[in-house]
């Protein structure tokens, strides 16, 4: 919460810049993480695509101030993410989830798109990978880690980066909800109950709790 999601917003928010991406998808919106970039994106005008999986969710992150969320239950998904990011040029997909959605949407995005999978949610292979997609239209897969990219800085560069998450959390711009703070005893229930329902906020285990 304060270090590793805050950290790893801005690895993968300068991964977007660095590289030259025009906008980019971020598949898991509705996480802490994913509002912590909705809130850098907003702060430097980036175009963020940021999918969700249920309306409300939708709701909440428009409220938040995203300016592009798309309910990936809806019918009209694939034709509406597909002209978004034509229409934006959108050609980095950050992926928290892995499974067979990182070539599904892959496929849906433009020519020399890339996957960059930092997380895998779903707790399957990365799946539908096209090679038609990775052969002519040169798109490409790759993983993403925090580590690497913080051990590649100077001394100077993590200091930075240190100091940039210090202050938006004391700006209160990095923010991450508490849903329940639950006893030591119950740690088995805390975790398959957080497991079903991670975007509403985090669950802390509080051994002091009687």
């Amino acid at each position: 919460m304060m270090i590793v999601n805050p950290l790893t917003a801005i690895a993968l928010f300068d991964k977007c810049v660095s590289e030259g991406h025009k906008a980019a998808v971020h598949t898991a919106g509705a996480s802490q993480l994913g509002r912590m970039l909705i809130r850098l994106a907003n702060d430097h005008n980036y175009p963020l695509i940021n999918l969700v999986r249920r309306e409300d969710q939708r709701q909440l992150l428009m409220g938040l101030g995203a300016k592009i969320v798309l309910d990936t239950s809806r019918s009209d998904f694939i034709e509406t993410f597909k002209g978004q990011t034509a229409r934006l040029n959108a050609t980095l997909l950050l992926d928290a989830v892995a499974g067979p959605g990182v070539g599904q949407l892959l496929q849906l995005m433009p020519d020399r798109s890339k996957a960059a999978v930092y997380g895998g949610l779903s707790l399957q292979a990365c799946g539908e990978i096209d090679s038609i997609g990775l052969i002519f239209r040169q798109q490409s897969v790759e993983g993403f880690w925090l580590t690497p990219w913080l051990m590649k800085k100077s001394l100077l560069g993590k200091l930075g980066a240190s100091n940039r998450v210090q202050k938006l959390i004391t700006a209160k711009a990095f923010h991450s909800e508490v849903r329940a703070r639950i006893k030591l005893a119950n740690i088995r229930e805390g975790l398959l109950d957080y497991q079903q329902r991670m975007s509403e906020g985090k669950v802390l285990i509080s051994p002091g709790l009687r």
